[in-house]
């Protein structure tokens, strides 16, 4: 049986953790909403600087593509996993705030 999948229809949806990370929010966020399909979800568990108030910002300007969790965790993996439970896409990927996708990046994985 030869399975095909239309790239176009595919989506997906990117974690990231956003703690104390205000310095490389926006450049990482921009890397993940180049794309229109995609999602983007922040997940905030109590930054001490401005991080917050820029995730607010970045899911203000992209309701549509940004989700944004503002939930205390105990650890990283905890916090990621408070994302997959609200990721709603067929591809899920996680990035670190102060990391960035090259252009096209996501639409290679699709």
């Amino acid at each position: 049986m030869n399975v095909t999948f239309d790239r176009t229809a595919l989506r997906v949806s990117v974690l990231m953790l956003s703690k104390d990370k205000s310095r490389y929010l926006r450049v990482a966020s921009a890397s993940v909403l180049e794309s229109l399909l995609d999602e983007l979800i922040l997940i905030e568990p109590g930054s001490s600087d401005n991080s917050r108030i820029i995730c607010t910002e970045i899911q203000s300007l992209n309701p549509k593509n940004v989700q944004l969790i503002i939930e205390i965790d105990f650890s990283p993996a905890d916090g990621l996993n408070h994302g997959l439970e609200n990721a709603n896409n067929e591809i899920v990927g996680v990035l670190n705030a102060d990391d960035w996708y090259l252009p096209g990046a996501l639409d290679q994985v699709r």
